[in-house]
């Protein structure tokens, strides 16, 4: 087959376009990336990608908290989806011996995000140990706010991502004082504190016990540190 001049020409195009970039993660889950918060108390926790484990079939993420009481011993159990998803498959609390997990998984951020987005998330939830059924959680996602957060590891362009929730599972977590992450909440804090989150970061502010701002991580060059325009450009 004989290609036009035109068709010679869309071809070369083609080929002297760069290879699109891969999607950056909202959540590195590199082994051994870290982060670390300051409270406004003046307490401090770490986060870390300590490995994986096996969920159904799927090498999943263990993040594991440690250095604050209320959440030392959390472990919460995460993959990265298409495009930088975020997806939560459940935590336990390793020093109350209880925790959640999520069937399928709880897609927490949907990329790319944008102010006011929605997205619908439903699970049936298992209590472990013993994976006893806790009913099915309804709800959605929603992007509330973005701009940039100034916080001690730096200044990033942030979108404030919150939980609007039903169903069964709330009363156990309710009991257990813990949003759907398995977080500990100050009482009398709503069960949807709104997470700041970065792309290529993760969460660089967060309010449960009290307000946690990132001072540290480690983990890929995070697109959170370019400047906002640079960011909004991508978007």
């Amino acid at each position: 087959m004989r290609l036009s001049a035109c068709q010679w020409l869309a071809c070369l195009i083609c080929l002297a376009l760069p290879a699109a970039a891969p999607a950056q993660d909202y959540l590195p889950l590199g082994p051994g990336s870290y982060w670390h918060y300051a409270g406004e108390a003046g307490d401090a926790f770490s986060r870390t990608v300590t490995g994986t484990i096996e969920m159904a079939g799927q090498a999943v993420s263990v993040v594991a908290t440690s250095g604050y009481d209320p959440d030392d011993g959390l472990e919460q159990y995460y993959t990265a989806g298409e495009g930088g998803d975020v997806l939560l498959w459940g935590f336990y609390r390793n020093l109350e011996d209880w925790g959640l997990l999520y069937v399928p998984p709880l897609r927490i951020v949907d990329a790319p995000l944008s102010l006011g987005q929605r997205w619908s998330v439903v699970a049936d939830c298992f209590e472990i140990p013993g994976n006893h059924p806790a009913g099915t959680l309804v709800g959605e996602r929603v992007v509330q706010s973005e701009g940039l957060e100034s916080v001690p590891a730096g200044e990033f362009f942030a979108r404030a991502i919150a939980w609007d929730l039903r169903g069964e599972p709330l009363r156990a977590l309710a009991s257990h004082g813990c949003d759907p992450s398995g977080r500990r909440l100050a009482p009398g804090r709503e069960l949807s504190p709104p997470e700041y989150w970065t792309l290529g970061v993760g969460i660089i502010r967060e309010e449960t016990t009290q307000i946690w701002r990132l001072t540290d991580f480690d983990g890929p060059t995070p697109s959170g540190a370019q400047s906002w325009s640079a960011i909004k450009a991508l978007y």
